[in-house]
């Protein structure tokens, strides 16, 4: 199974406490970076949080895979990261075209989770295209702004995927040690509950597809056996054909039809070595 991938989208100047949102942005890169989460970063701007993700994901002792850092920019946002080399294997740049918002925003939709900080009109409606998407969100809305806001959507979303204490969790302004640790805590475990959630419903729409297919097999059967039963009927009344021929035509298939029952049965229990035997009703 691939590493979760992470995008980060946000502005630190925009948020109550520039200097507290970066340090919590490096924070959380480096724990994004410990987890073997890959991330996906749009701009290599200082003023944009994903510089200290990136500076943070880097400054990470964990080994990490080829290409863990997608960066899609625009033309005049396409400078190198601190600490990133030309050509370098850990970076994968896909550039955008002019109208970089066609590319940016459908981004959005294949990515395991997000991660807001700050921010302005951008940031709002990236995060209220993951919530109608039910992307796993994390908009650090104790620094204010548009991932504020995200909070709030998410509150009144009743389709949500986060706990009342995860939506806590988002809301607090203080920053610990241990907050990039809970607050990615929060984001996986809504990816796995995201995915468990998408399990069930295919296995709610494989078993609506069974019912159907049964349904309809059994709408057969019951037509076929009514016609055998006619057929029978009309055989029986009839003077032309003798009593014993009747009941061979209509005898040897039926016994057949049990003999093949009764040999599925054997066969399905030695090929499965089930235990204890499911006998189906063969007679």
């Amino acid at each position: 199974m691939a590493s979760p991938r992470i995008a980060i989208v946000g502005d630190a100047n925009k948020s109550r406490s520039p200097e507290l949102a970066k340090k919590a942005a490096e924070a959380l890169g480096t724990e994004l970076a410990r987890r073997g989460c890959r991330i996906l970063v749009f701009s290599s701007d200082p003023s944009f949080v994903e510089y200290d993700v990136v500076r943070g994901y880097l400054a990470s002792k964990t080994k990490k895979e080829p290409g863990a850092i997608e960066v899609r920019y625009p033309p005049n946002l396409g400078e190198l990261f601190p600490g990133e080399k030309p050509g370098d294997e850990l970076f994968d740049r896909k550039p955008l075209g002019r109208e970089w918002e066609v590319s940016f925003y459908p981004s959005l939709a294949d990515v395991d989770g997000l991660l807001l900080i700050g921010g302005g009109y951008t940031t709002k409606i990236a995060g209220l295209i993951a919530i109608g998407a039910r992307t796993p969100l994390l908009p650090l809305a104790g620094f204010g702004d548009a991932a504020e806001d995200i909070l709030e959507s998410l509150r009144s979303d009743r389709h949500s995927i986060a706990t009342e204490k995860e939506l806590n969790l988002m809301a607090q302004q203080t920053w610990t040690d241990s907050s990039a640790t809970r607050c990615l805590d929060a984001l996986l475990i809504q990816a796995h509950r995201r995915l468990a959630l998408e399990k069930q419903a295919e296995l709610l729409e494989s078993e609506r597809k069974r019912t159907q297919t049964l349904t309809t097999l059994a709408a057969t059967g019951s037509v076929l056996f009514v016609a055998v039963l006619l057929a029978i009927a009309e055989a029986w009344h009839s003077d032309q054909l003798p009593r014993s021929f009747l009941l061979m035509l209509f005898g040897a298939p039926a016994v057949a039809g049990a003999s093949g029952a009764a040999i599925r049965v054997v066969w399905d229990h030695w090929r499965q070595d089930a235990i204890p035997l499911a006998c189906v009703p063969w007679a």
